[in-house]
C-alpha cells in the first residue's frame, strides 16, 4: 500500500508506515458551495476539522470517486480555481492523483495529509451525476 505514501518518502518504508493509517481510516467528505447537493467545492475531515482539496492535478478521476463517495454513480466534471464558493480553510490534500476505481479518495496518491502549496482560489470542486435514485443524497457522507 505505498501508494498512499506521498512521493518523497515511497523509497523509505519505515517513513512510509506512518502514513498507512490515514489510508485505512474513515473518510468523511462533502461538497460546500454550490447551487446543489450535487456540485460544490470538495472538503474532507481529517483530525477533526474539515478542510479542501487543492486543485493541482485535480481531474474527471478524482472527481468520479469524490462522487461515488458521495453515493452518485460518478461526475459530470471536475472544477478547478474557484468555481465554487472558496471557504479560508486549510487543504488537507493536494496534488491527487486517482485511479479513479477508488473507495476513497484517501486511498488515491497525494503529498501527504496536510502538505500543499495552494493559494486560498484552488479548491478542487465536483458535479456529480445524478441519477433517479441518487437525487436525495446527503451532502456529507462518510466512507
Amino acid at each position: 500500500m505505498l501508494g498512499c505514501c506521498p512521493e518523497s518518502v515511497k523509497e523509505d518504508f519505515s517513513c512510509c508506515l506512518k502514513w498507512l493509517p490515514h489510508c485505512f481510516s474513515d473518510v468523511e467528505i462533502r461538497l460546500v458551495g454550490g447551487r446543489s447537493p450535487e456540485r460544490g467545492q470538495v472538503e474532507v475531515m481529517y483530525n477533526g476539522a474539515w478542510g479542501r482539496i487543492c486543485d493541482d492535478a485535480w481531474d474527471k478521476k478524482d472527481a468520479d470517486v469524490v462522487c461515488r463517495m458521495m453515493g452518485y454513480p460518478g461526475s459530470q466534471a471536475a472544477s478547478s480555481g474557484g468555481s465554487f464558493d472558496e471557504d479560508k480553510v486549510k487543504f488537507w490534500l493536494d496534488d491527487v492523483k486517482c485511479e479513479g476505481n477508488e473507495s476513497s479518495i484517501a486511498f488515491c496518491k497525494h503529498r501527504g495529509w496536510g502538505i500543499d502549496n495552494c493559494d486560498g482560489n484552488e479548491g478542487a470542486g465536483v458535479i456529480c451525476l445524478v441519477s433517479n435514485s441518487s437525487s436525495t443524497r446527503n451532502r456529507s457522507k462518510q466512507v
